[in-house]
C-alpha cells in the first residue's frame, strides 16, 4: 500500500536507539515493507531486549498482525485525522 501524507509515517528513531540494535537486527528489521510494522517490531524489540532469534521469531509468527494493530486504516482523506496510534519510543540513555 502507498501512503500519500507524510502524516502517516510513523516516528523515526533517535540515534542512541538505533545503535542498540545489531547488524543483523538491522536486516531484519529492513525486510519489513510496511513502516508500522517496522516500527512495531523496533520498538518491541528495543523493550524487550530481543534477540535476534527472537525477533526473526515474532516476526514469523506475525505478532503484529496477532496485535490488531495492522487492522486500523489509514485516513481517506487529508482532512480527517490519522486512526494508527502513535507508537511511543523507548527513552533509554
Amino acid at each position: 500500500m502507498v501512503r500519500k501524507f507524510d502524516t502517516d509515517l510513523p516516528t523515526p528513531l533517535k540515534p542512541q536507539q538505533i545503535l542498540q540494535f545489531s547488524w543483523t537486527h538491522v536486516l531484519e528489521l529492513l525486510r519489513l515493507d510496511d513502516s508500522w510494522k517496522r516500527a512495531f517490531y523496533e520498538n518491541e524489540c528495543l523493550l524487550g531486549l530481543w534477540s535476534v532469534r527472537q525477533l526473526q521469531q515474532q516476526i514469523g509468527s506475525q505478532l503484529y498482525e496477532r496485535t490488531g494493530l495492522s487492522k486500523i486504516s489509514a485516513p481517506s482523506s487529508p482532512g480527517r485525522g490519522s486512526n494508527r496510534p502513535k507508537l511511543p519510543r523507548p527513552s533509554r540513555t
